[in-house]
């Protein structure tokens, strides 16, 4: 890779993180303020403060020198009772239900920021029709010999429509045996017959003919691109979903290297694959907050329903007990995510 996109993959990676801290926290701010709630900070970072570049009334806007994050301060989260911030009716003296607006209003930032980088996704480059686009053709392999080009459209292999997963699989079965694939050529239609070569595969011989099938995309006006991005955000979790059922989540699950490394190995992409990075790690960063885990979004308001259903506040020392623990949870979370990334960069080299 040359410097240049090394340089483009870090600045990528820079401002899609702080898109996605900012985005996050303005969820707890604008919910704090619109609950007239004092905010005393709004930070991206955690640790010492760096920079302090605007102050408006009594809120600081700031940059901290760890770059894992971000935070608002709202006045009176601490967990002491007797606090000054207490006795000026701050965070902890409102209803649980202002609070938990609060505490919520972050991870929902992120789904919605995630939802609608694939409006803007659908919108800017139109939304799939189901069809297969070929986006690469390799020279001297069947499908080249057979004539097809990148930009074909595959609409059915032995007469059964087909999106990309099923063009594919009927292909992979059918190593060394004829198949007719209808293709649409500049709205021409046509039929050609590729033999696919015979290969090694995990169980047994499979079927290839070197191509990159992608899928068709259609312009879309707002109203398709919104029902679409829609439909992509219920099948990201879907997708999450089947990987944590199929007991592979080990492999898929990403840290700050793993983000890192897909920055990399994206550099010089266009804005297409930026948007699809961003909408991934905003619904990722959603369902990571909400875990009922003390520390983040979901363990806050795991912890409000609790004293919800008590009718009573849980004590300081019970709060400062499982604050350490999620702490120490988080900390060992973390320890072992860079431990699996590092691992699988090495493995790659």
């Amino acid at each position: 890779m040359t410097s240049m996109s090394l340089w483009d993959a870090a600045v990528s990676f820079a401002v899609t993180f702080a898109i996605l801290v900012i985005v996050h926290e303005l969820g707890h701010y604008l919910a704090a303020r619109a609950f007239r709630m004092p905010v005393e900070e709004f930070a991206v970072g955690f640790g010492r403060k760096i920079w302090v570049f605007m102050r408006r009334g009594i809120t600081e806007y700031t940059l901290r020198a760890l770059p894992l994050g971000g935070f608002v301060r709202v006045r009176g989260m601490e967990f002491e009772p007797d606090s000054e911030a207490e006795a000026e009716d701050g965070f902890n003296r409102r209803p649980v239900h202002q609070r938990f607006g609060v505490i919520a209003a972050g991870p929902v930032a992120s789904l919605f920021l995630g939802y609608l980088a694939f409006v803007v996704l659908f919108l800017s480059y139109g939304t799939p029709t189901g069809r297969v686009r070929l986006d690469a053709v390799v020279e001297g392999r069947p499908a080249a010999k057979a004539g097809l080009a990148a930009g074909d459209v595959v609409v059915a292999v032995d007469g059964q429509a087909v999106g990309p997963r099923e063009m594919v699989v009927a292909i992979e079965r059918s190593p060394g045996r004829a198949v007719r694939l209808d293709i649409e050529r500049g709205g021409v239609r046509s039929t050609v017959t590729v033999v696919p070569e015979a290969v090694d595969g995990t169980n047994g011989k499979v079927g290839k003919i070197g191509v990159g099938p992608g899928t068709e995309m259609r312009r879309a006006g707002l109203l398709a691109a919104a029902t679409e991005a829609w439909s992509a955000t219920g099948g990201y979790f879907q997708m999450l979903g089947n990987i944590v059922r199929s007991g592979k989540a080990k492999e898929a699950v990403g840290g700050p290297v793993g983000i890192a490394r897909t920055f990399y190995d994206t550099a010089g992409s266009g804005m297409e694959t930026r948007l699809q990075l961003m909408a991934s790690l905003s619904l990722s960063l959603f369902l990571f907050n909400v875990l009922p885990i003390p520390v983040l979004d979901g363990g806050h308001m795991l912890l409000l329903a609790v004293e919800a259903a008590r009718r009573r506040k849980l004590s300081p020392e019970t709060m400062h007990r499982v604050h350490a623990a999620g702490l120490a949870l988080i900390g060992t979370l973390f320890v072992l995510v860079m431990f699996n990334d590092l691992t699988r960069w090495a493995g790659r080299h």
